[in-house]
């Protein structure tokens, strides 16, 4: 009969099976599961590292974000250190609610030079032509470029030189140089027929239009009172008519100055080093 062998064989592997037990042997079952266990333990290990690295790697991104930004751009840093070559620098400001660039000087009692500008123009352009930069590198020049409205009349740019001298931007006590492009010559041909040259004088000691067409309109008589009171340079480009005439009026009836630069209409802005080499000659 078989039964009694199968029975012994049974008997036999389970007589194995605990003894492996006992001393700790491994079956093949326990093995399978091991290695299933490892693979999930070695899994997870790689997935933490991978989101470690994620995250340091960000940090480290965001950090040298950070140090570029605290960085200005060298020609950001080249331009602020520029403009403050002379004194504390070109400064934006605003009085009587005309805003304004301007720049201090370098010497004691200097030259106060105001520039207005014409209709299709603001004070920007003083800036970007660089003529604003260069006036400010003259040590015996206050620079202050005005964004008043080249409509304004005389009540208005006295108003404005008011405000200036209050806020100590100007000198109280001195008239100013001023630059009056092509339409904002009109607030001092306006002061001129009013026949308030008397006060004109005491706010405007140097006059500079640049192709004013206005002067053209003003009656002869103001105009020759100007001569002998108020230095006059006229200047206008070599490419506009009537910039040229009514700078030679102003030289027939006022004793001007009469100078032609390259250029149209805005010339100051067509031949910038000119400009400055004949305000500079003018004003020494």
């Amino acid at each position: 009969h078989p039964e009694p062998a199968i029975h012994s064989q049974i008997s036999s592997f389970e007589d194995k099976h605990m003894i492996r037990k006992r001393k700790g042997m491994v079956t093949p079952m326990q093995v399978q599961q091991s290695a299933g266990s490892s693979s999930f333990s070695s899994q997870t290990t790689w997935r933490r590292m991978a989101v470690y690295l994620t995250v340091a790697g960000g940090a480290l991104i965001l950090l040298l974000f950070m140090i570029s930004s605290s960085q200005s751009p060298p020609e950001e840093a080249n331009k602020a250190s520029y403009m403050n070559t002379k004194a504390e620098g070109v400064v934006q400001d605003s009085v009587s609610g005309v805003d304004y660039y301007h720049c201090p000087a370098e010497r004691e009692d200097p030259i106060d030079l105001v520039l207005l500008h014409g209709a299709a123009f603001t004070k920007e352009d003083w800036k970007t032509s660089g003529i604003l930069e260069k006036l400010c590198h003259v040590p015996a020049f206050t620079v202050t470029a005005l964004n008043l409205n080249h409509r304004g009349n005389h009540k208005d740019l006295k108003n404005v030189l008011d405000g200036l001298r209050r806020s100590k931007v100007i000198q109280t006590n001195k008239p100013v140089a001023l630059v009056t492009p092509s339409a904002s010559g009109y607030s001092v041909v306006d002061w001129i027929s009013t026949r308030s040259i008397d006060e004109l004088v005491q706010y405007v000691g140097y006059w500079i239009p640049v192709a004013s067409p206005s002067i053209k309109g003003a009656d002869e008589t103001s105009l020759k009172g100007l001569k002998g009171r108020l230095p006059i340079l006229a200047i206008y480009g070599s490419k506009d008519s009537g910039g040229k005439i009514v700078s030679e009026r102003l030289q027939s009836l006022s004793g001007a100055k009469s100078v032609e630069i390259s250029g149209g209409h805005p010339c100051y802005l067509d031949s910038p080093e000119d400009f400055i080499k004949e305000v500079l000659n003018f004003l020494k």
